[in-house]
């Protein structure tokens, strides 16, 4: 997986966690520390894009707080699901990893 891929991953998993109004940049640059040097690539070379709170795979729009079927008709069906204190919805291909509250089913 790509230096960029991993760095969309973890800024969606930012965005998800800490709720997209209390993101920061000092979130974001703890989280990708220690960076390696970042290329800058076009946006046609990721199929991820981040725009503010929106995320778009494809060109089709993510929704946070919608139920997990519908990230499923976008991204596939997941790979794998983990129940603990939340659940954990895995797209192991593309590198997503996607919390939910327990038995909520939604992202």
């Amino acid at each position: 997986m790509t230096t960029l891929i991993k760095q969309f991953t973890l800024i969606a998993l930012a965005l998800t966690l800490a709720g997209c109004d209390k993101v920061t940049v000092s979130t974001l640059t703890a989280l990708l520390k220690p960076a390696e040097k970042i290329h800058v690539a076009s946006p046609e070379a990721s199929n991820f894009q981040v725009n503010g709170c929106n995320l778009t795979y494809k060109g089709q729009s993510l929704i946070f707080d919608a139920n997990i079927d519908e990230w499923v008709k976008i991204l596939g069906p997941y790979d794998r699901v983990t129940h603990l204190a939340n659940d954990v919805y895995y797209w192991d291909e593309i590198g997503i990893g996607l919390y939910s509250k327990t038995n909520k089913h939604t992202a």
